[in-house]
């Protein structure tokens, strides 16, 4: 029973199918409910016809925001139409309109309203790669029509023309090919948000899950001016952690928005109200409150900002970068800061091998890794072992005693601000999720308790994004500020570490190598560290 469930979870994340709760269905109908009645000729409630609304979800699954549409809006909905390219899920939802096609591809006209979860970080399109390489099925060849050529986003992305001459002929030259393999490594979720605004009216409204990455990434920057060129964003919601027991650990956020007239392209800048944003913080995406309440909340207005549009253009959509309790991470820190890059010597991360692995090349040279950071620091215990001056072991990403260690993505390691000091007598090398730091006049140790206090955590929060998980860059790292503090004092930090910490974190080293009961000396190191952590914050506020 349960290797059949993983079977059907596997199934579903190749598909990118992580299917919405019930509540957030409902969440996104209450959210548009206020504007269903609103038509294409103006913002009057009354100029919708009487024959109510049409509504669509191209990426429909089992129909679950299509059932809440009818269910919460009842004979205000004229219709609904759903494709899903899954047919076990298609057939889920036909009561609620849903049927078997590709969301991207099927001609379906025009509607009110959009409401949907696109798949993302799926491979919905190995097939152009396939196809490239000689698997021609009808569905591949209109896939590549759409995506090389009608699609704005992806000519945008990558600057160029295709090579069209050759796709509508269908002959496959070396040209196409390499087009082909390039579309296929293109995130699908973008080309669903350009498809949800194409079969929108001018003035319709959308509201759809996103990861929060493209809200949130430099590289998909693009992705945001063609929406606000195209209408105009109503508002961001952050949702809790919903989908991780299907495997998804992306943050995600309903996105409510409303194309844009065609008598002025886009809608007039200076009628732009202000963008609602609401954060899912610690104690949602935690799980430790129910999602209904957040919900709620949100729909009261009581967990709403209004961050202003003009404030919003060139910048990140998410709603975490806009959280006030973020916003200035530094209040009441009473020192002056500096920034980190000042101090850093080099930095660089751990050797990317594509389809190698560690344990394909044995040795003698830890490999310092995500699961290897515990809360009081490196546990070499269980770490992988290369050989010496190998493709895992190259010289520029090796670690010495005083490197800062600091994982750049993972929800278990940069999610919760673990990151450490290499105090190893031992070559290491580290992983490719993971940064090596070398700093220069300043002590290693203060910056690492630092940067876990929450004037550390609260910039590091603000700036970390992913779609697949978080992440952070050599930039954003350089750009995160610390304190001026005497030499003495940044000193006394690494002195209290080895006096208080270390001896707890050596013993829980131990332990794990000898496969003994570690729970509890983790629990102690841990609360060794945080001591520190809490020290350090009380003398700087």
């Amino acid at each position: 029973m349960r290797s059949a469930r993983t079977a059907e979870q596997a199934r579903r994340r190749r598909l990118g199918q992580f299917f919405t709760p019930d509540a957030v269905a409902d969440f996104a109908v209450r959210v548009l409910e206020p504007h269903i009645a609103l038509g294409a000729e103006g913002d009057s409630p009354r100029v919708r016809s009487s024959n109510g609304v049409r509504i669509v979800d191209p990426a429909a699954g089992d129909g679950v925001f299509l059932r809440a549409a009818r269910r919460l809006l009842g004979d205000r909905v004229a219709d609904s139409v759903g494709l899903d390219i899954d047919r076990a899920a298609a057939d889920c939802g036909a009561d609620a309109g849903v049927r078997l096609g590709h969301g991207l591809l099927e001609d379906l006209g025009v509607f009110d309203v959009a409401l949907g979860n696109p798949p993302y970080a799926a491979d919905g399109m190995r097939c152009l790669s396939g196809l490239a390489d000689g698997n021609r099925s009808e569905d591949a060849w209109r896939l590549a029509a759409h995506v090389l050529g009608q699609s704005v986003l992806w000519r945008h992305r990558v600057g160029c023309e295709a090579p069209l001459e050759d796709l509508r002929a269908r002959r496959m030259t070396r040209a196409l090919a390499a087009e082909l393999h390039r579309a296929a490594r293109f995130p699908i979720e973008i080309l669903f948000v350009e498809r949800f605004v194409s079969l929108l009216k001018p003035g319709g409204w959308m509201a759809v899950v996103l990861p929060e990455g493209l809200l949130a990434n430099a590289r998909w920057a693009f992705v945001r001016d063609w929406l606000e060129a195209s209408g105009r964003l109503h508002a961001v919601f952050g949702l809790p952690r919903l989908f991780a027991r299907a495997g998804a650990t992306a943050r995600t956020a309903l996105v409510v928005y409303r194309r844009s007239f065609p008598a002025n392209g886009a809608l007039d800048q200076s009628t732009r109200g202000p963008v609602l944003m609401a954060d899912a913080g610690a104690e949602w995406l935690g799980a430790r409150r129910p999602v209904n309440d957040y919900l709620a909340d949100v729909l009261r207005g009581s967990a709403t900002i209004c961050v202003s549009a003009d404030a919003l253009r060139g910048q990140r959509w998410d709603p975490q970068f806009w959280n006030p309790r973020h916003a200035n991470p530094l209040d009441g820190l009473a020192r002056g800061t500096v920034g980190l890059g000042d101090f850093i010597e080099d930095i660089t991360y751990g050797p990317i091998v594509t389809r190698r692995f560690p344990r394909e090349f044995p040795g003698d040279v830890p490999v310092v890794s995500q699961p290897q950071f515990e809360d009081s620091g490196i546990n070499l215990a269980h770490a992988a072992r290369v050989e010496s001056d190998g493709i895992f072991d190259p010289p520029r990403s090796r670690a010495r005693a005083g490197d800062l260690l600091f994982p750049r993505s993972g929800v278990g390691t940069l999610g919760r601000n673990r990151l450490a000091v290499y105090d190893g007598d031992v070559a290491v090398n580290v992983g490719c999720f993971v940064d090596r730091i070398r700093l220069c006049g300043v002590n290693p140790w203060f910056v690492w308790v630092f940067l876990r206090t929450r004037f550390g955590w609260g910039q590091i929060r603000r700036v970390i994004h992913g779609v697949g998980m978080p992440n952070i860059s050599f930039d954003e790292i350089r750009a995160l500020r610390i304190p001026l503090v005497p030499a003495d004092e940044q000193a006394a930090v690494e002195t209290a570490w080895r006096a208080r910490v270390a001896p707890l974190h050596e013993a829980l080293v131990r332990a794990c190598a000898r496969r003994e009961k570690e729970a509890p000396l983790r629990a102690k190191a841990a609360e060794a560290f945080l001591g520190l952590v809490r020290e350090l914050e009380g003398r700087l506020t």
